[in-house]
């Protein structure tokens, strides 16, 4: 169920109390909301409800008391330990005083597996012969027409008339191939240019949002002034886009392009500030990127991250990512931008929606971003509420790297809010 709170800014919609992108709240949602806007707001206060408070049932039972309890008890443990200070910090003892019997399960050993396959997935997105035996095998091709829009801007183009008709805002994402010279940077431009044309053409273009991949505009081509063929392509993109009524945002890439990529969004915002910078929580400079680009009228969008990174620069545990997740989602939501939420993880998603509530935004001045074939149900239904959901539409004929990194990332992303329901 989810609940509409008003503030002195409008009606937030918040979908607390889902445990998940389709499936039903256990019923506490009046509790789960009370707690995180009241955690959040004072940072772990006095008011937060001790252990005592919970029933007391027997260990491992299935007693709903149990099954509140635990799913009560995780948000305070990730709240405090993210959004905590000062003496919200030494009352972290006490948070912990819950009993062992209502902690979840220990997930080491998962982890452990979900970091060997997340690797895996990443070696095979790299892999040229996977590809090729995955592109010509018909029951993947057949699958990944459930996530993928088509090969052409014509298929886009159907699939985003289906989604604005279901109420829901669209993103594109196209699947080009690698570039490696300029020649290939002109064909990404191209090929975002016949996509801007396309959407104008079928009434479209406003409110649709372009993503753009610093490398497919020649960032990481070798030269001294490598840059300067990236920012005139990345102009004229964007002055197709924001000419037509739509936005653009700059993806996410390997770590050692993040800085090439931020340099190139702070040019364009001199001529058009509301060019969208993607910041991953995977690295450890992800709060900083934030504050750095959540300025008025600029627009952020925050996900986990998909590519694979040193220790050294990155996070490795999920439960560490998550974290760095929330700590940027308080930046962001606290600033003057305009946040993307672009998660379906039910933890990050109701937490973000409680962060919304305590910053008094309104429904328009954050939006969560969804992909394209995953749990569409929960997407109209959220839309449906009041909520901006922007469903991320990729396409293009490079679609096997995509799918395999999308795949990496969810692997680990699911240790959140510990164990999930079956579905």
């Amino acid at each position: 169920m989810a609940l509409i709170h008003g503030t002195g800014r409008g009606s937030i919609v918040s979908p607390l109390g889902s445990t998940g992108w389709g499936e039903p709240g256990p019923g506490i949602d009046g509790v789960v909301v009370t707690v995180w806007v009241t955690v959040l707001s004072v940072g772990v206060a006095e008011s937060v409800p001790g252990p005592r408070s919970v029933p007391q049932p027997r260990a491992n039972s299935t007693h709903p008391a149990t099954i509140v309890a635990v799913i009560i008890r995780i948000p305070f443990q990730r709240i405090a330990r993210t959004c905590g200070s000062g003496h919200a910090a030494r009352r972290r003892s006490t948070l912990d005083r819950t009993p062992p019997r209502f902690r979840p399960r220990p997930q080491s050993e998962q982890q452990r597996w979900s970091t060997v396959l997340r690797q895996v997935l990443f070696a095979l997105a790299r892999s040229g012969r996977a590809e090729v035996a995955a592109t010509s095998f018909p029951p993947s091709v057949q699958a990944a027409r459930h996530r993928i829009a088509g090969d052409t801007p014509d298929d886009a183009v159907r699939v985003a008339r289906e989604l604005r008709e279901a109420g829901l805002a669209v993103g594109f994402h196209h699947l080009g191939p690698e570039v490696t010279d300029e020649r290939g940077a002109e064909a990404e431009v191209r090929a975002q240019l016949a996509l801007i044309d396309r959407l104008a053409g079928a009434g479209l273009a406003a409110g649709a949002d372009i993503a753009l991949r610093p490398s497919a505009l020649g960032v990481r081509l070798p030269g001294r002034d490598a840059e300067r063929p990236a920012n005139d392509n990345a102009a004229r993109v964007c002055a197709a886009a924001f000419g037509a009524g739509a936005t653009v945002t700059f993806g996410a890439e390997e770590h050692p392009l993040v800085e090439p990529a931020l340099a190139l969004v702070e040019e364009l915002r001199k001529e058009y500030p509301g060019v969208g910078a993607t910041v991953q929580s995977y690295l450890r400079r992800a709060q900083d990127q934030c504050r750095a680009l959540a300025g008025e009228g600029s627009r952020v969008r925050l996900r986990r991250g998909g590519h694979d990174a040193p220790a050294s620069v990155a996070f490795k545990s999920p439960k560490e990512i998550d974290a760095s997740y929330v700590r940027c989602l308080k930046v962001l939501m606290a600033g003057q931008g305009h946040p993307v939420v672009a998660t379906q993880d039910r933890c990050l998603v109701d937490i973000a929606s409680a962060l919304a509530v305590v910053n008094e935004r309104r429904p328009d001045d954050f939006e969560f971003e969804a992909r394209y074939g995953v749990r569409p149900a929960e997407q109209r239904r959220m839309a449906g509420l009041g909520a901006m959901v922007r469903v991320r539409v990729p396409y293009g004929p490079n679609w096997y790297p995509y799918l395999a990194r999308t795949l990496a990332e969810a692997v680990s992303g699911r240790w959140c809010a510990g164990p999930r329901r079956a579905r």
